[in-house]
């Protein structure tokens, strides 16, 4: 019997992780967590992270102190400052001339979605294309924006939870994966109308954390997340806390991560869309026959809170596989 885990990399907490200890949280562990931080993902932001490092002295008394590289540092001020990370080379990619050559170049004209699916389905038909894997499954993907966006997005959103580095592929299928990761990277993209859209998702993001992992109150969540926010781009923004963790949705993709909104109402997707969903991957796997063993549920994804599920993703240095 096969399950998910023969499909999708699962991981969990290394043990030095998992274990707290019982010392005095003071300021110079604050420090120690950004060095340690710095030090596995570069030092590009060492004065961004500096510059918030008054701010991030005020979380711990919530926090959780471990033994991480024979150093003590503080768990969530590593996954907050993980979280900005993520944001700050997003924000990079979106004022890059690669951003306008994704998926989002097009600003979802249906005229210029509908040409690159013909551009792609002849190529999948000519004789002299070495792969025609990579243009058929475009032309599926282009063809799907073109008839059915909300579907299609709701599709590509998968991979901003569930990263396609997780997904499994036998040893004779890694030249597949290659071009099928290149795929989904080309369309984990959309058009964004300003870079303050990007902040508002970062301020959900970051309120989400503070207030769902490290039970902070509130008006301290409130006042943390705008101050971080100030400090690194002069944005303020006058929703409450209770209101950035309400209705949460995903509205765009940027860099292969969630651009979150929030509603005044619950979002309800029509049967009809999950439906469609379930179909749309059906049909991308009788394309592409190396996906056809990976699992995929629209129900059982559509019913989990998108903010929960993007925050249980983890640097990868505090994780191992589960074997």
């Amino acid at each position: 019997m096969t399950s998910l885990n023969d499909y999708i990399y699962v991981y969990e907490f290394k043990l030095e992780v998992k274990q707290s200890l019982k010392v005095t949280k003071d300021k110079l562990l604050t420090t120690n967590t950004i060095k340690m931080f710095l030090a596995y993902h570069g030092d590009e932001n060492k004065h961004t992270f500096s510059s918030i490092k008054t701010t991030l002295y005020n979380l711990r008394k919530q926090e959780k102190v471990i033994l991480f590289d024979e150093q003590k540092i503080y768990f969530h001020t590593y996954n907050i400052l993980f979280l900005i990370h993520r944001y700050l080379l997003a924000i990079d990619f979106y004022n890059s001339n690669e951003y306008r050559n994704t998926y989002a170049g097009l600003r979802g004209s249906e005229s210029e979605i509908f040409d690159k699916y013909h551009i792609h389905r002849a190529n999948s038909f000519d004789n002299s294309n070495a792969f025609t894997g990579d243009d058929k499954v475009k032309a599926l993907i282009f063809r799907n924006f073109y008839s059915n966006r909300e579907t299609t997005d709701l599709f590509i959103n998968f991979y901003t939870l569930f990263p396609k580095s997780m997904i499994k592929v036998d040893s004779e299928d890694v030249f597949f994966k290659k071009i099928f990761d290149k795929i989904i990277e080309h369309f984990s993209s959309t058009y964004i109308a300003s870079e303050e859209v990007i902040y508002k998702s970062l301020a959900i993001t970051l309120n989400a954390y503070f207030r769902l992992k490290m039970n902070i109150q509130a008006k301290h969540s409130k006042q943390i997340t705008e101050e971080i926010l100030s400090t690194l781009f002069n944005y303020t923004f006058s929703a409450s806390s209770a209101d950035l963790l309400r209705n949460i949705y995903i509205s765009g993709r940027l860099s292969e991560i969630p651009i979150f909104k929030h509603a005044k109402a619950t979002k309800v997707l029509e049967e009809n869309t999950i439906i469609n969903f379930d179909k749309l991957f059906t049909e991308l796997k009788e394309s592409f026959t190396d996906l056809e063993n990976i699992p995929m549920d629209a129900k059982a994804y559509f019913q989990e809170n998108p903010i929960k599920q993007f925050l249980a993703l983890s640097p990868m240095e505090f994780l191992q596989e589960i074997q």
